[in-house]
């Protein structure tokens, strides 16, 4: 897909996500290293089933995107932020499926490791949806106020 309304450079959003998810990555390793998250395991699971959900809504995204060509605001949205989401979603789906494999069972050093990889690629990954979200809903509002 040719973005010709791509952004140069990282966005104020991407910044933002990957701050938070450096700061929750290192409180849950440091949270489940201490056996203080009993049910990792579910949660790990939980996340899979999400990266997988995200993957869907990318790619529908970007085959909606390619049906509309042309200015508009959808497209827009889905060339600044499809990279993000693919990462966050990519690495959740990797990081997940490593932490099963693993076991989660014993308190390691490798399986507080891949906890942390794991809950920083999740929260990366809500935070890019979110940002895909916000864009949509900024593009629509100011076509809008434009059609007034």
């Amino acid at each position: 897909m040719d973005c010709k309304y791509k952004k140069e450079g990282i966005t104020a959003c991407e910044i933002i996500g990957i701050v938070i998810s450096i700061i929750v990555a290192i409180a849950v390793g440091i949270l489940f290293s201490a056996g203080l998250i009993p049910v990792a395991l579910n949660l790990i699971t939980i996340s899979l089933i999400m990266s997988v959900v995200s993957l869907g809504i990318l790619l529908f995204s970007l085959y909606t995107a390619n049906i509309i060509r042309g200015y508009n605001g959808f497209y827009k949205c889905v060339c600044n932020f499809a990279r993000f989401v693919l990462t966050g979603s990519i690495g959740t789906f990797l990081a997940t499926t490593i932490s099963l494999t693993i076991g989660l069972a014993e308190i390691t050093i490798a399986s507080t490791i891949f906890v942390a990889i794991s809950s920083f690629f999740l929260v990366l990954m809500i935070v890019a949806l979110i940002c895909l979200l916000s864009c949509f809903i900024n593009e629509t509002c100011r076509r809008e106020k434009e059609d007034c």
